[in-house]
């Protein structure tokens, strides 16, 4: 455990987004999706959509890189889950730094920045593998809005045809 006052290396994982085509869409922001009847049809791709927007054709990639720093501990407190080490800087900014990745020198900070960066690489591949989208399928996707067309087209022909009898039943008013 370090004391206040004392030198400190802390090992962190930077990184900095970028943005790539859509794996899924090739930036087209279309996916064709081919049913079993061998009809294809066009959806939105979920794969680069963000919430309300729709799909871009990108998706965020992350890249990290090992981010070694010194700086003089100002205070600390002890929990039961560790030590959380502070430190302040000229600017006023007030820091926070985990017992697990401060070290006495700074090579010990490098090894430790490596296993962050092969951690966080692990993790963005597996978010990227794992799109964010609802739980239903391209292929549910596709049925509903289908079987939604179908109904709206039973009932605008329903509709249609009422609108009709309507005409013909009407009563021809007398002009004055």
């Amino acid at each position: 455990m370090f004391k206040i006052g004392d030198t400190v290396w802390f090992a962190r994982a930077g990184q900095h987004e970028t943005q790539i085509t859509c794996p899924d869409c090739a930036g087209t922001r279309r996916i064709r999706l081919i049913l079993a009847n061998d009809e294809q049809v066009s959806i939105d791709c979920g794969g680069c959509s963000r919430g309300y927007e729709g799909p871009c054709g990108t998706i965020t990639e992350y890249k990290f890189k090992a981010e070694v720093e010194s700086f003089v501990v100002g205070g600390m407190e002890v929990k039961t889950e560790g030590v959380r080490y502070y430190t302040d800087t000229s600017s006023g900014a007030y820091y926070v730094h985990e017992d697990k990745d401060c070290f006495v020198n700074k090579e010990d900070a490098v090894e430790r920045c490596k296993q962050l960066i092969k951690e966080a690489v692990d993790r963005e591949r597996d978010r990227l593998l794992k799109k964010e989208r609802d739980t239903r399928s391209w292929a549910w996707n596709a049925s509903y809005h289908r079987r939604c067309i179908k109904d709206a087209q039973k009932q605008l022909d329903y509709h249609t045809a009422k609108l009709n009898v309507a005409q013909a039943k009407a009563k021809e008013v007398p002009t004055p």
